[in-house]
């Protein structure tokens, strides 16, 4: 895989990278500028943090199937990076401890989907930071919603397919789904 940055401004090649991924399809990816790093999830559960300035990969272990999602959540306290895998597994990991530690990343806390035990597996996420609440939309045409702090969820059933995208902002919800539909809640 080869990284380039480019200028935003005249569009020059800021700089290039090229990293070995082990020929695992990238699924999914997140980039966390202020930590000049590229994150990416493949086909078979593994997340990477790439370096992007020295090139540097730390794998990121506790997902089993292809990774879907990807997004950044944070609190007062505390920073993290959130993975959904397309078994219903939700990690968070620690970026407040991999910002000390850039070698190395930490898991905070593991859990199940709370889609549909049947169709459970997560396609995307969202996270609004003013909440602290976690989106994602599922196999199972819903969308589940909840605060980090809790374990009680709500559903958004609108959809008629598996969503596959959530975009969160400070006043909306914009999901889609796999037959093409667009819905703003």
């Amino acid at each position: 895989m080869t990284i380039r940055g480019w200028d935003e401004y005249d569009y020059q090649q800021l700089f290039q990278n090229t990293i070995k991924t082990n020929n695992h399809e990238i699924i999914s990816c997140k980039l966390l500028y202020d930590l000049s790093t590229i994150v990416t999830g493949h086909n078979n559960g593994l997340v990477y943090l790439w370096n992007i300035e020295s090139g540097i990969r730390v794998e990121a272990k506790g997902l089993t199937g292809t990774v879907h999602g990807l997004v950044e959540g944070r609190n007062a306290h505390s920073r993290g990076l959130i993975g959904a895998d397309s078994n219903g597994n939700l990690i968070f990991w620690n970026l407040t401890l991999f910002e000390i530690n850039p070698s190395k990343i930490t898991s905070d806390l593991t859990m199940d989907s709370f889609h549909d035990p049947d169709l459970k597996g997560i396609l995307s996420i969202g996270f609004h930071l003013a909440s602290n609440t976690i989106f994602s939309g599922g196999y199972d045409c819903s969308i589940r919603y909840w605060n980090i702090a809790s374990e009680k969820f709500h559903t958004l059933q609108k959809h008629s397919d598996g969503v596959c995208c959530i975009e969160v902002s400070s006043d909306f919800v914009l999901s889609g789904d796999e037959s093409g539909d667009l819905i703003l809640w």
